[in-house]
């Protein structure tokens, strides 16, 4: 079974005032509406945040901005990872 299928199972586990950590796996509109009240952390997909790749980033550094993803707007942390564009 997908990710993020069992995910509004795990949600129902998770006392109301947690932070949900969870990775792109779980990823789907309807999974981040159901947690839209709560604090979390997660990862998104790099290729379907493309403009990540532009920021000027220096290896082994981040930044932070601004993103909305499925329609929450959240502040995103952008680590770059070693050959990400294949070089």
């Amino acid at each position: 079974m997908q990710d993020s299928k069992t995910f509004p199972d795990i949600v129902k586990q998770i006392p109301e005032n947690s932070i949900i950590i969870f990775d792109s796996g779980y990823n789907s509109a309807e999974n981040v509406r159901l947690i839209e009240n709560r604090k979390c952390i997660g990862t998104i997909v790099l290729s379907y945040h493309t403009v990540l790749l532009d920021l000027p980033v220096v290896e082994g550094s981040f930044i932070e901005t601004e993103k909305t993803v499925y329609g929450r707007n959240a502040a995103s942390f952008y680590t770059p990872a070693q050959n990400i564009r294949g070089n």
